[in-house]
């Protein structure tokens, strides 16, 4: 009798992370399709220029939450202690130390950001904006104990208010010909929503001692988080700040629309496969098992992606017709370009959560150095000459070191070469229906308007996808294809989700 309540605790918090799994797969898709477009009504009203410099702004303020917030509540996340009132208390503490400290260093070093990408409307934005980094830094501690306590519902409902009180904010402003101050205005308030709605969730009150010995043992955990985090950032999202280097605040919002509209592709498809990997990789203890893991994600994350991003890049003109007008339409062949390294992203993402798993980071931070150094390099080098120049720059870097990511991860799943390069039919049928679509919409005349080619585009890859997997895919392949629908349809979205789920990021916004 004793070892039933155990078991029968166990099956409670399995049953929980199911549940919290899924609301972590709504908040963040619910939440990224609301901001998607609330993005594209502000763009009809509000200038390529004002978008441009809001994207450099957030954008180093999310380097600066990665490298100096993000890593001390995940390493919090991430700990055990004999006083979660002593380390609650502490993690307050230095966040909000660091956040008060980041923002007067943002708000002082704004004018040398502006002076170094030649873009003097940046520093008045920037020093705004600083207000945010200590916003982020008082909710760092709230956010991660609701993470720590799986109240993802909290995290999900949170995340979709503030974005909500955001999209408020800032449409009303823009519909009243602010602009500038409206895509402001908006980033204020859904982080002052934010900080107000995590607070009251987590019903923290900071007590307890603050002990050196704990605060410095806490510190030496995110310092390395943050080397890791930094390097990732800049592989990321070094091709925005050039951006504004070479090609002004203008040439910025339009690639930042680009780059908008394939993020939340990214993330409602990619980032969900790569979160439920980590969980399942992380139940998984036998070399088999993990080696079977691996190459199910990878199957899994190219055969929803790779169609996905390789149709985008094809339908990209009317896609950016339809949602954001004619004004935008130079984005169209940038997110043709940039859509080439939603793929590579994908797999790697899922390599990353292979080593991570494996409580492997350190290689996961060598390859994030690697790679931030060779993209950066190919963007400096080859990136000047158009916006086009650089989102393909951007893509083929991507692309070429993501060799050495799969490799590593294989290496630490038990995989061998040969079984993952057998992968490459749902690349070869991707590519196939890209050409397809490609060939269909030459046909339909440009009066046909941007809706009917879209809808004729998708349906024609439908068709040919699948088509070509059917050809291309081995039959035991098919077979479990099929067999896993049925399944998915049997015992409903529940039944797909592992046991466990990656924490969300403490203080994201």
């Amino acid at each position: 009798m004793a070892g039933d309540v155990p078991s029968g605790a166990r099956a409670d918090v399995r049953e929980r992370l199911k549940v919290n799994a899924l609301w972590a797969v709504f908040g963040q898709g619910s939440s990224q399709i609301l901001s998607l477009c609330i993005f594209l009504v502000l763009a009809r009203y509000v200038s390529k220029e004002s978008f441009g410099l809001v994207a450099v702004s957030l954008a180093t303020v999310e380097l600066v939450r990665r490298l100096f917030l993000d890593s001390v509540a995940t390493a919090v996340l991430a700990q055990g202690s004999r006083d979660p009132e002593e380390r609650d208390a502490i993690c307050l503490a230095i966040t909000s130390a660091t956040g008060l400290v980041a923002a007067v260093a943002v708000f002082a070093g704004a004018d040398l950001l502006a002076a170094l990408l030649d873009t003097p409307g940046l520093a008045g934005v920037l020093r705004v904006f600083s207000v945010i980094l200590l916003l982020m830094g008082l909710t760092a501690t709230p956010g991660m104990r609701l993470a720590r306590s799986i109240h993802f519902r909290s995290l999900a409902l949170r995340a979709l208010l503030s974005v909500c009180a955001g999209g408020a904010v800032g449409l009303t402003l823009a519909l009243a010909g602010y602009g500038l101050a409206s895509l402001i205005a908006q980033q204020l308030a859904i982080n002052l929503v934010n900080c107000a709605t995590l607070w009251l969730a987590s019903g923290f009150r900071p007590r307890g001692r603050l002990r050196w010995a704990t605060a410095r043992h806490m510190l030496e955990r995110a310092r390395h988080l943050s080397i890791s985090a930094a390097w990732n950032f800049l592989a990321a999202d070094v091709d925005l700040f050039l951006a504004t280097a070479f090609f002004g605040p203008a040439g910025a919002g339009l690639y930042n629309a680009a780059k908008r509209i394939l993020l939340a592709a990214n993330m409602m498809l990619v980032d969900v496969i790569s979160n439920l990997s980590i969980a399942a990789f992380a139940n998984i203890s036998e070399e088999d098992q993990r080696r079977a893991g691996f190459l199910g994600a990878l199957r899994w994350a190219l055969l929803v992606t790779a169609p996905a991003f390789a149709g985008l890049a094809v339908v990209a003109h009317p896609v950016i017709r339809l949602l954001m007008g004619e004004t935008w339409e130079a984005s169209a062949a940038v997110l043709s370009a940039l859509a080439v390294s939603g793929i590579a992203l994908a797999l790697s993402q899922v390599a990353g959560a292979t080593m991570i798993a494996a409580d492997r980071p350190d290689s996961e931070a060598r390859i994030a150095m690697f790679s931030a150094f060779f993209v950066s390099a190919a963007l400096l080098l080859f990136g000047r000459a158009s916006l086009e120049a650089l989102a393909l720059t951007f893509s083929l870097a991507t692309a070429v070191v993501l060799p050495a990511r799969l490799y590593r991860a294989s290496s630490i799943a038990g995989a061998r070469l040969p079984e993952v390069l057998a992968l490459w039919p749902p690349l070869a049928a991707a590519g196939l229906m890209a050409g397809a679509v490609w060939i269909v919409q030459l046909q339909i005349p440009a009066s046909a308007g941007p809706l009917a080619t879209l809808i004729v585009g998708v349906l024609t890859g439908i068709v040919t996808y699948a088509a070509c997997l059917r050809l291309l895919l081995p039959r035991d392949d098919r077979a479990l294809l099929r067999a896993m629908v049925r399944t998915g349809r049997k015992r409903g979205p529940a039944a797909s989700v592992p046991t466990g789920t990656a924490p969300l990021t403490s203080a994201e916004a």
